[in-house]
């Protein structure tokens, strides 16, 4: 039987915290928490995990962080940055951007919509149905195929991009020439 090491029982350890006693953790109390020194807790973590202590809080904090703010739909960002620890919520929406790639309102909006895409994309298809019930086969959109480019189209126009990008590195090497 396989014994549990050092950083499966931190993790363990973690994920029974309540947000409150998260927000407050450091690697420190961590360390203290299973009497060994910070210096090793950090080093056989990272040795186990193949990832940072402080890295892998982020992660939490950050998981912890976007479930607050698609679970209730009333709290606002800086709510969530108190209540996850955070000293300003401007860091904390700095973090969530580089997190995320989105602001921590934007995530918010775009879990919202695409939760509610499921049954706007019922209503959709119903909509859809009964349109092609009543419209028959015919495509109303008249000169549909006219307007799609064929491949001699596509051929010109990147024929008229290759004349472009030449020309522009022509000019560049007029610019680069020095004169003794």
């Amino acid at each position: 039987m396989k014994e549990e090491t050092i950083s499966d029982r931190v993790i363990k350890f973690i994920m029974t915290l309540d947000d409150e006693a998260f927000a407050s953790l450091t690697v420190t109390a961590l360390a203290q928490e299973f009497n060994i020194s910070r210096f090793k807790l950090l080093r056989t973590f990272k040795a186990e995990k193949r990832m940072t202590l402080e890295c892998y809080l982020l992660q939490e904090k950050m998981s912890r962080c976007a479930f607050l703010l698609m679970s209730d739909s009333d709290i606002t960002v800086k709510k969530v940055a108190k209540q996850m620890g955070f000293c300003t919520c401007d860091y904390f929406i700095q973090v969530f951007k580089k997190y995320f790639g989105l602001l921590p309102g934007q995530y918010k909006e775009y879990k919202t919509r695409r939760s509610g895409e499921n049954r706007r994309s019922e209503e959709v298809d119903r909509r859809k149905s009964t349109r092609e019930k009543t419209s028959g086969s015919e495509d109303r959109r008249k000169g549909f195929n006219d307007r799609r480019k064929g491949p001699k189209d596509r051929r010109k126009s990147s024929s008229v991009l290759k004349k472009a990008a030449a020309k522009s590195a022509k000019k560049r090497k007029g610019k680069n020439r020095s004169f003794l």
